[in-house]
């Protein structure tokens, strides 16, 4: 909360229904697709994504209280049931919504080797793999979902499920939090005069990040998630 001020929350009704979306995860975008990828609105595109990518955070949270067993990727990292589980449901919600968008995600190593089209998906079903398998249970891994266009980010979904907050926004249309059932626009705030407070991961520290300057300017405080 110390980074971004609230505006007047709005309950859910008014982002799915005005948009005549569903809480099954938005078929009625899929009608949108025989446009050109230029005239998508990304906004209803990340509206519609809601649903899916909320379901795909409770199965995580199944998983996460039942089998935290892994296994090891080839380049090291730990993968487990949830990431296949989540990456299963998020990648066949998006192909029906936008099936002409290429897909590039985490556990799909097929898609690695893509030549990156100039609009693209980049999805991580489970983002914080080290910290969903620790038993320290401070929720620190989400669900992420981000649309690049001309090598820029134009629409991006990410949700905690065990904090239950989900973060919304694209490009033109402002950003939003959905924690309780409620809505709410959120917005950066300015730097303070005494420095930024950086976020960093506790699993993926280094010099770097530790430092005392992000890009030049002062950092006030680190804060680390486990």
């Amino acid at each position: 909360y110390s980074v971004m001020r609230r505006r007047r929350p709005f309950r859910l009704s008014g982002i799915h229904g005005k948009a005549g979306l569903r809480q099954n995860g938005g078929k009625a975008f899929a009608a949108m697709v025989g446009q050109k990828q230029s005239q998508i609105d990304y906004s209803a595109l990340v509206k519609a994504l809601i649903a899916p990518v909320q379901h795909a955070g409770r199965v995580i949270m199944d998983i996460y209280q039942s089998d935290l067993s892994t296994e090891t990727k080839a380049d090291g990292s730990p993968v487990t049931k949830a990431d296949h589980a989540a990456e299963e449901i998020l990648l066949a919600e998006i192909a029906t919504l936008a099936p002409s968008i290429q897909i590039i995600s985490e556990e799909n190593v097929v898609s690695h080797n893509l030549v990156a089209s100039q609009e693209f998906f980049l999805v991580d079903p489970l983002d914080g793999t080290k910290e969903f398998i620790k038993t320290c249970g401070d929720g620190a891994f989400t669900v992420n979902i981000g649309l690049i266009k001309n090598a820029e980010p134009v629409m991006g979904i990410v949700f905690a499920p065990a904090l239950d907050r989900l973060f919304f926004g694209s490009l033109g249309n402002g950003a939003f939090e959905i924690s309780g059932g409620i809505c709410r626009q959120i917005r950066v705030r300015m730097p303070p005069a005494e420095g930024l407070v950086a976020v960093a991961s506790a699993s993926h520290r280094d010099v770097q990040t530790n430092g005392s300057k992000s890009g030049g300017l002062p950092i006030a405080s680190p804060l680390a998630r486990r």
